[in-house]
């Protein structure tokens, strides 16, 4: 998609980054450190714009071919602008300058660098808060390509992204911020005490902003994914949330903090698919989270640790419009009805029961087969504590009770 330039009607939100690792010493004045430069340049992108979000400071390793420079520092601003992409970037080129940003050197040391990230546009004439109609910008010029061609690979820029707006949609990739960090390689970034500019806030990207949604709110929605283990019932639970993401609807998913399994801030399918997702210990902490988040869609994972009050949340959930996804077991290793699945497989708009593959014979599998001895009803496991089975070959055990999450 190519955007015809120039163009000064609605408004734009733009997702900048900032970075620097030298000081700056200005003409007649005591030299800036890069934490007074990055502030400083924060504040004046108010001549551009309004600065409706900034995240921490994050120190992060140098990246390039100049090894032997500083750390940098880097943050990302979101502000709310009348000017148009090349007028933004000019903007932004003529504040670098006024910082002492030079380049001689590609990728090498900078007192300041603002990079424009991504850009959502506004129908005419309306304001970010209540736009009825958000376009992203996909953009390809000789001087400015949008999104960011390496916005994706960086975790200098989607760590401090993600912690302001973890839900934001890469236009062209279909995947959320948050998604997208969670599949770089671990490091090279810490998050500092320090905020810039002012008290970092989580901003609702304009593709779904709080209490103004996009599209007029409709009944809400339960919808259960099940079947045994390794019938992919994650993975259809990431499908249809990632769907939502390019529906540009405001998604968060959960887990229980129990499942050890993968990374504690993540869920993953077996083949490899992965998605960020907020462990949870209880449905009261659940509640808690949710009544701070203004999601559209709420997808949770490993439904069947949680406890019986389950129920009434989703229930209410519903009821005030929010479409609810979860995907769990319907039986234990057993046979048996699995904790709250059953039951909200009855409640449900929608049920999808899924089936895996007989590690026996290949038939379809409805069953996940326990290998070993344990008869606790919870035991945390993968390939090497069960495999599914067909009816003909499944083998049923009796369970202890274990206690609910």
């Amino acid at each position: 998609m190519h955007l015809k330039l120039p163009d000064r009607s609605g408004t734009w939100r733009a997702y900048l980054g900032l970075g620097g690792n030298v000081p700056y010493a200005p003409p007649s004045a005591p030299p800036l450190t890069p934490v007074q430069t990055l502030t400083r340049a924060c504040e004046a992108l108010g001549e551009l714009g309004t600065v409706v979000a900034t995240s921490h400071l994050w120190r992060t390793d140098p990246v390039g071919p100049v090894a032997d420079q500083p750390p940098f520092l880097n943050a990302v601003a979101v502000l709310d602008t009348n000017l148009a992409p090349h007028l933004l970037l000019a903007g932004l080129l003529a504040l670098e300058q006024r910082f002492g940003r030079t380049r001689t050197i590609h990728k090498g040391p900078r007192t300041l660098d603002l990079d424009l990230l991504l850009l959502e546009k506004t129908a005419p004439g309306e304001s970010p808060s209540i736009a009825p109609f958000i376009e992203p910008v996909c953009l390809e010029t000789p001087t400015l390509s949008l999104p960011h061609p390496q916005l994706h690979c960086r975790r200098f820029v989607l760590a401090p992204l993600a912690e302001i707006c973890p839900t934001l949609v890469h236009p062209t990739l279909r995947r959320t911020i948050a998604d997208l960090l969670v599949t770089l390689p671990p490091g090279g970034a810490e998050r500092l005490p320090d905020p810039l500019f002012n008290p970092p806030a989580p901003v609702a990207p304009i593709t779904s902003v709080a209490g103004h949604p996009r599209r007029a709110p409709g009944p809400g929605r339960l919808e259960v994914i099940t079947g045994p283990m390794f019938s992919g019932k994650s993975e259809e639970l990431m499908r249809r949330l990632r769907r939502a993401e390019i529906a540009r609807l405001h998604t968060v998913c959960f887990k229980p903090s129990l499942d050890t399994r993968n990374a504690p801030e993540r869920i993953s399918s077996h083949s490899q698919q992965v998605r960020a997702a907020t462990p949870v210990a209880t449905v009261h902490a659940m509640q808690a989270a949710l009544s701070q988040d203004p999601a559209e869609v709420i997808g949770i994972d490993e439904t069947q640790f949680f406890a019986q009050d389950l129920v009434p949340l989703l229930q209410s959930l519903v009821q005030h419009g929010r479409r609810v996804i979860v995907a769990g077991l319907d039986m234990t290793f057993a046979g048996e009805p699995f904790g709250v699945v059953p039951q909200l497989m009855a409640l449900a708009d929608d049920v999808s029961k899924l089936s895996a593959v007989c590690t026996i014979c290949g038939a379809p599998a409805v069953h996940s087969q326990r290998l070993g001895h344990s008869r606790a009803t919870v035991l945390v496991g993968a390939q090497e504590a069960y495999e599914a089975r067909c009816r003909l070959h499944f083998e049923p055990a009796g369970t202890t009770p274990a206690g609910e999450l």
